[in-house]
């Protein structure tokens, strides 16, 4: 697992049987899960890119509760269900409405990615 300051990452809705199971016994052998539904990307988790540094691009998340997940410690992901971003009730406009989901596809997508091997699952069968 790497250690308490290492987390895995559960992709789910967090009424998810099965990812609570998971995250359950990750606490139990002494890790941390964090069970995110995308669901609640961008209007309540964070995802942030900074691009082009010495180790390339890193990634970083904030959850709802303002707990900040860097790159280097992420030890694992499960995509266990992947759900369509929801964009803030607050924009309204259609094309930008649209836009911004487009982009949000994007950034998740471009994160899962470059996670690599720390996938525990083969992300184009999703």
């Amino acid at each position: 697992m790497g250690g308490p300051d290492r987390i895995v990452i559960i992709i789910a809705s967090p009424d998810d049987v099965h990812a609570q199971t998971v995250a359950w016994e990750v606490g139990r052998l002494g890790g941390r899960a964090v069970i995110l539904d995308t669901a609640e990307f961008p209007a309540g988790w964070r995802l942030g890119m900074s691009a082009g540094g010495p180790n390339g691009s890193q990634f970083s998340i904030t959850t709802p509760d303002g707990f900040e997940i860097k790159d280097s410690l992420v030890s694992g992901l499960w995509l266990r269900r992947r759900n369509a971003p929801v964009v803030p009730a607050e924009i309204t406009n259609a094309d930008h409405r649209s836009f911004c989901e487009d982009e949000s596809r994007a950034l998740l997508d471009g994160w899962l990615y470059a996670l690599g091997r720390r996938a525990m699952n083969p992300l184009q069968a999703e």
